[in-house]
């Protein structure tokens, strides 16, 4: 499919980062800062194109009034089945779609356990037990050389196509876990074969990949700890460098929230950087909606990934509708 127009990049909010990095590389001209008004609120959470199959000409979330967006899950073995053979497809139906209903996206290409067959064969691989082998009961090391130059590659490529495309609202990073998240060797049986310091060099390379890659968009990465009791390195990442955001996949009624380091973090970074949550699980009715998000509010949420039971639910669309307007969504 073709290309989205040049034209339309040049609409795009060019936003300089904020905040000077210590200890991970990065470009200094890379979109950071806060989420832009117009990319403010909630995203419809959809499957991920790869892991179940999304039929996306029939969401019925297009047509919400109550949602700004929707959020693309796509894994990287559906994007590069082969080395250097990128199907951009998927991605242009979405951004098709939004055009013509007046929708953002937003995009995770999800890497770690769903990186193409071709790299489980070339890269070092982890053994996982446990609760982190329900889906896999292996991953390559985020460290290792051939994996890291064939992601890169990927971001690069990834970026060159769509960053600075205003449909869309900003886009995690991922590569350094297992999912999008980076929990990568959190199991106690597994923990022997993490190494902190080259994780953290692989940790440097992605990030200032996406830096490179995505000058224009925010970007934000989905926080985890990557080996047991290694919360600080996660910690790191985000005090340490400048120019992209923070994300969350496990925000609920009651955890995480200000009182603790990870929602102290959030709030902490709202203040100059994008601060996105995505709900741990549907609520199933607009009271635990409505207190789901607020607690995100108190950690200056600026985007609300909600799963689709909630957004289709019309009982929660005055919640839905709400919270948009305390997001500062326009």
């Amino acid at each position: 499919m073709k290309r989205t127009p040049r034209i339309e990049f040049l609409l795009a909010i060019s936003i300089c980062a904020l905040l000077p990095g210590w200890g991970i590389a990065q470009s200094g001209s890379s979109g950071s800062g806060p989420l832009r008004p117009e990319a403010r609120g909630i995203y419809c959470l959809t499957q991920a194109e790869g892991i179940q199959h999304v039929d996306l000409a029939n969401l019925n979330c297009w047509d919400n009034p109550n949602i700004v967006g929707v959020a693309i899950r796509v894994t990287w073995s559906v994007m590069e089945q082969s080395t250097g053979q990128y199907d951009w497809s998927y991605l242009e139906e979405a951004l098709r779609i939004a055009r013509s209903k007046k929708k953002l996206i937003a995009v995770s290409v999800v890497a770690g356990i769903r990186s193409p067959d071709w790299v489980f064969g070339s890269a070092t691989i982890l053994r996982l037990t446990g609760k982190a082998a329900k889906h896999r009961d292996t991953v390559p090391a985020p460290w290792d050389a051939n994996y890291l130059s064939a992601w890169k590659k990927f971001v690069q490529a990834f970026g060159a196509r769509y960053d600075g495309n205003p449909l869309i609202g900003y886009v995690t990073a991922t590569g350094l876990g297992r999912g999008e998240e980076c929990h990568l060797l959190d199991d106690p049986n597994d923990a022997w074969q993490f190494d902190a310091n080259r994780w953290l060099a692989a940790s440097n390379q992605v990030i200032s990949c996406y830096h490179s890659a995505f000058r224009t968009t925010p970007w934000v990465l989905a926080w985890g700890q990557p080996a047991l009791h290694q919360n600080h390195l996660m910690a790191d990442l985000y005090t340490e460098s400048g120019g992209f955001g923070f994300k969350a996949d496990n925000l609920f009624v009651f955890f995480p929230n200000p009182g603790v380091p990870l929602g102290r973090l959030a709030l902490r970074m709202s203040r100059s950087r994008a601060v996105v949550f995505q709900a741990l699980r549907p609520a199933h009715d607009p009271y635990t909606l409505d207190a789901v998000i607020e607690n995100g509010r108190r950690m200056g949420m600026q985007a609300f990934e909600c799963y689709q039971n909630d957004v289709s639910d019309p009982a929660c669309q005055a919640v839905l509708a709400a919270a948009n307007r305390a997001m500062g969504a326009r």
